[in-house]
């Protein structure tokens, strides 16, 4: 409502079970490293991208931020296939 000018970032990350165990130690989960995605337009809050080649488990985030120290994330789940869809 104050019209602060939006920046979003998104990202591509491998979604599963990443747990690290050392023995004697937490469990913990560790973040994959993000896919490299390439934007069609200019990223704003609705984007395009080419879907990674391996077929699997995804998930979509989004951060917005407003310069003035407010913002938010939101995730989505997806599954990924190799196919032509029809």
């Amino acid at each position: 409502a104050d019209n602060d000018t939006l920046r979003y970032h998104w990202e591509l990350i491998p979604d599963g079970p990443f747990d690290a165990f050392v023995p004697g130690k937490a469990k913990r989960e560790i973040r994959p490293r993000a896919i490299d995605l390439v934007l069609q337009g200019k990223g704003g809050p609705q984007v395009q991208f080419e879907v990674p080649d391996r077929p699997g488990p995804y998930r979509i985030y989004v951060h917005v931020e407003d310069g003035a120290g407010g913002g938010c994330s939101a995730n989505l789940p997806v599954f990924i296939v190799n196919e032509r869809l029809r």
